[in-house]
């Protein structure tokens, strides 16, 4: 995604590294400034579990900066497009400052701190945030995972400002911000008619790539993030269940994205299922349960999101 017009000139860039140095401070400042609020509003249990996931997740963004200032120096990514002015760091940095001090002064009301999230999370700051990570995901796996998270974390301020008397003003500015992330759906399956199939019904739920057996699957997965993930079992080459082992091993938590749709009978899938908690999907069954099911991945992804540990 690209910054806003505002935040670009011609004839002059900010290093890379300096947005990304800055980039990280905010994140540490909107990280401090939500914990501390979510305990100012402990009586308001929807705000303050909302602030407090909130915090938790910028912490994470931070991570996530300083894991890019690593990717900058590995590939020489030494000069942006864009001018971070003086301009640009008030308009962040100005409501988080007046938001601290208004809160360690016993001030802070409900209002103010829904507004402050919406003039900083929709602010430049989040637009070079997400020009930082569209310009960088492509030079690793990781980055994928990280817009497709960073999405999740966009839709669940949506979803609160939605749910939220007094906050409904700042959804049309919320939604009118370019997604990140494009839901992708792996669809592993050898029977090609089948496959076709898949990939119709689960299209308007987002990018459905499809592999013909397990090792295909497997070099899909190796090279890019999914979503969810849909496999069944008896495939040549490779099964379905050896090529789950074998993605575990290398991102334990893409176990939570996959689902099993296959007639096998076999006690050791069977047992493999239930031991990772997998779901498996009996074939036949009707379309809707199929998208349900993977309607099923993208809500728990969203519902037990958290960041992971540092």
């Amino acid at each position: 995604m690209k910054p806003r017009q505002a935040c670009r000139i011609e004839g002059e860039s900010t290093p890379v590294k300096d947005i990304v140095s800055w980039l990280e401070k905010v994140e540490r400042k909107a990280s401090d400034l939500y914990r501390e609020a979510s305990r100012r509003f402990s009586q308001d249990r929807p705000l303050a579990d909302f602030l407090e996931q909130m915090s938790a997740e910028e912490d994470w963004h931070r991570r996530l900066i300083e894991a890019a200032a690593e990717t900058v120096d590995r590939h020489a990514l030494d000069e942006a497009r864009v001018l971070l002015d003086a301009k640009t760091r008030e308009t962040v940095e100005g409501p988080f400052q007046e938001a601290a001090e208004r809160l360690a002064a016993g001030h802070l009301t409900r209002r103010e701190m829904l507004e402050t999230i919406a003039a900083t999370e929709f602010s430049e700051w989040n637009d070079l945030f997400l020009y930082v990570m569209e310009t960088l995901k492509g030079h690793s796996r990781d980055f994928q995972r990280a817009a497709a998270e960073i999405e999740t974390h966009r839709q669940e301020i949506l979803d609160f400002f939605q749910d939220t008397p007094g906050a409904r003003d700042s959804l049309e500015k919320l939604s009118s911000l370019h997604p990140l992330w494009q839901r992708r759906i792996l669809v592993v399956e050898d029977h090609p008619a089948f496959a076709r199939l898949l990939q119709t019904i689960l299209a308007q739920m987002g990018e459905v790539v499809i592999a013909r057996d397990g090792a295909e699957g497997l070099e899909e997965i190796r090279r890019g993030y999914f979503d969810v993930i849909v496999s069944d079992v008896e495939m040549p080459v490779l099964n379905g269940v050896e090529m789950c082992r074998r993605s575990m091993a290398m991102d334990p938590e893409v176990r939570t994205r996959f689902i099993f749709y296959s007639g096998t009978r076999k006690r050791p899938h069977l047992d493999f299922f239930a031991t990772e908690q997998i779901p498996h999907l009996p074939k036949p069954a009707p379309l809707n349960r199929i998208r349900q099911a993977v309607s099923e991945v993208f809500e728990h992804s969203r519902t037990a999101h958290a960041p992971p540990p540092a």
